[in-house]
């Protein structure tokens, strides 16, 4: 859901890289598994709303590794790392 009608965001807001991998999910250290959380690419002001599946990522300032798929969505897979807002989806 890239920028659709989509629920509200609540919470604390976590900020730092994100970087992709391939699989589904994402991976967060700050958030429970299956939670829905909504990661904000800050440079362009897109978004994905996506589910924590794994924990992750264990490299000094990212915050969350999103899926390809999701990454895409957000931006190109080439830029590799973004900086990012993640906020839990309520």
């Amino acid at each position: 859901q890239k920028n659709a009608q989509v629920p509200d965001t609540a919470g604390d807001i976590i900020t730092g890289l994100a970087s992709w991998y391939v699989g589904t999910g994402a991976a967060s250290n700050d958030f429970p598994l299956n939670t829905r959380i909504r990661v904000t690419n800050t440079n362009n002001g897109s978004f994905v709303d996506t589910t924590v599946v794994s924990t992750g990522p264990f490299v000094a300032g990212r915050v969350v590794d999103l899926s390809s798929d999701d990454f895409s969505t957000i931006a190109s897979l080439s830029t590799g790392v973004i900086p990012v807002t993640v906020q839990r989806v309520e």
